[in-house]
């Protein structure tokens, strides 16, 4: 006999995208399963960078701290050409003033997903482990999945279904939905091994020659590095079990006198471009590596996927509390679905670039490309640019339904960009310039869409606005709406009291919307009465 349970997310997968929304869903609230098919979460290191926006958004979970303390930050990147340092990128001057975090944290996966899932035990949640979707029918309003444990056939029906079940979804193939994109053609090796040589501790340093190319990551521990190099063609499938092997290849191709020894985990293997056509497919949804694969380049992966969950999550929580309309949850997919093409374009172009081994590319990658990297770095604006879209701190979401400025801005910053100040604390913000009239009419009509989710901020025009709302071009009197993930979605020169309830009434549900509705009351503008 099956048993059923009923939620209103069931999220299949505990990596850390899953443990993440799992994270985020305990703290909003929100009933809901994670289940995995695995024994608990992985023991080997796998993903190593966590981002600087990684950071910031983990600081809703007061997991910002304990991960620096865990990691090893790599504070700078090197270039090296044929064993010669070429270039030198300090990213803790390069993003100086940009973040609280102005590195890549060296952060092994195993140790970021214990750390999620402390956290959801904390909460007084966990994972169902031992326990796999095995079918799943939709349907208007809910999702039911057959999940098998220990060969036991339980059901779950759930209002909406997240698939974080990695590159080879089970959800995505049960959907029939086709994962776009293709498989380079060269095979890679990856190993976590003490190390010694001209390596420097707290830099990440990427080699290129004639050979191929070999990365090393610093790691926590004594002398201790991931590498990364290319296999030679006539290599055989079982690379993976000759350390002999890999310790030539990376010296071959690095060009470096290293010793390695102490090899914990040797991996060979291929890599592959992805991505589903779609992000929400009905009431299932698709969040990281089941959405997106993509090339190392750049430690951008599983920071991505943590993204998605940020996104996704405040999301879920306001449509299943009753306080925004289902169409809020289509802005996840026309939100995250650009970030993760362009990551998918970007990390395809320069990792062909650094493995393709051609004559006349060779030539760029090994003589021209340090010469030019040299004379842009010299550029500040090149280099705050480079270490944002490194860091993901770049990411934004201007041209999403979901964001709205109602002037034309002449400020660096617009709607649907990042806010760091304060970070994302699971909350809207509300930062507000006007009369003392419009103040508190700005704030009653936030609460009434919020329900106490909403800090409003009031500003004193002549000491705040220069920090605050100038950056973003007003100069009088104005308002900045930031989400829950700590991007603005509304930003307004003025306090227009009729613009203001018609962006909130597209997605969000006013407290007395029902009551108005059973009345005979009008439905699209409840607050004409501010006009």
């Amino acid at each position: 006999m099956t048993h059923q349970t009923d939620v209103d997310v069931l999220i299949v997968g505990a990596g850390p995208t899953g443990l993440t929304l799992a994270c985020l869903l305990a703290q909003y609230g929100v009933s809901f399963k994670v289940i995995e098919k695995n024994r608990g979460i992985t023991e080997r290191s796998k993903a190593l960078g966590v981002q600087a926006r990684t950071l910031e958004l983990f600081e809703q979970l007061g997991l910002a701290q304990k991960a620096v303390d865990l990691g090893h930050p790599a504070k700078g990147l090197d270039l090296m050409v044929n064993g010669k340092r070429k270039v030198n990128i300090d990213l803790q001057i390069y993003g100086k003033g940009m973040t609280e975090y102005p590195y890549i944290l060296i952060l092994e996966q195993s140790k970021t997903e214990s750390l999620l899932l402390e956290k959801l035990q904390s909460l007084g949640r966990d994972v169902d482990w031992q326990t796999e979707l095995v079918d799943l029918q939709q349907h208007a309003s809910f999702v039911t999945a057959s999940v098998s444990h220990y060969e036991k056939i339980d059901t779950i029906k759930a209002r909406y279904l997240i698939a974080a079940d990695g590159a080879r979804s089970t959800i995505r193939t049960l959907l029939r939905l086709p994962f776009e994109g293709g498989t380079y053609e060269n095979r890679f090796l990856l190993a976590d091994v003490a190390l010694e040589g001209p390596i420097h501790r707290e830099h990440i340093t990427v080699c290129s020659s004639r050979e191929g190319f070999a990365g090393f990551f610093p790691m926590v521990g004594e002398g201790r590095f991931r590498v990364i190099g290319m296999l030679p063609d006539h290599v055989s499938e079982k690379a993976d079990q000759d350390f002999e092997l890999m310790k030539s290849e990376i010296r071959a191709q690095s060009k470096l006198n290293v010793q390695i020894s102490d090899p914990r985990w040797i991996s060979a293997y291929k890599i592959h471009h992805r991505n589903v056509v779609s992000f929400r497919e009905q009431r299932c949804f698709f969040a990281g590596d089941a959405a997106h694969v993509h090339s190392p380049a750049g430690a951008q992966g599983m920071n991505t996927g943590i993204q998605d969950a940020f996104n996704l999550a405040w999301k879920l929580w306001f449509v299943t509390s009753g306080w925004a309309h289902d169409k809020l949850l289509d802005t996840y997919h026309e939100e995250r679905f650009p970030v993760a093409r362009a990551l998918i374009r970007t990390t395809d172009r320069v990792f062909g670039f650094v493995t393709n081994r051609g004559g006349f590319v060779s030539w760029l990658r090994l003589k021209m490309m340090p010469l030019v990297l040299r004379l842009l770095l010299k550029n500040e604006d090149f280099r705050k640019n480079a270490f944002a879209k490194i860091s993901q701190i770049a990411i934004r979401y201007r041209k999403s339904s979901l964001t709205e400025q109602n002037f034309l801005s002449e400020g660096m910053l617009r709607a649907g960009d990042r806010f760091c100040h304060p970070s994302p604390d699971g909350f809207f913000h509300a930062f507000v310039v006007g009369c003392p009239e419009a103040q508190e009419s700005v704030a009653a009509l936030l609460e009434r869409y919020f329900r106490g989710q909403v800090h409003v901020h009031t500003l004193n025009k002549r000491l705040d606005t220069s920090t605050i709302l100038q950056s973003f071009g007003i100069f009088k009197d104005g308002l900045i709406l930031v989400r829950p993930d700590g991007y603005v979605g509304y930003c307004a020169e003025g306090l227009d009291m009729s613009a203001l309830p018609r962006y909130l009434d597209r997605y969000f549900i006013p407290e007395d919307y029902r009551a108005q509705k059973e009345q005979g009351g009008k439905e699209a503008f409840p607050f004409e009465s501010f006009i």
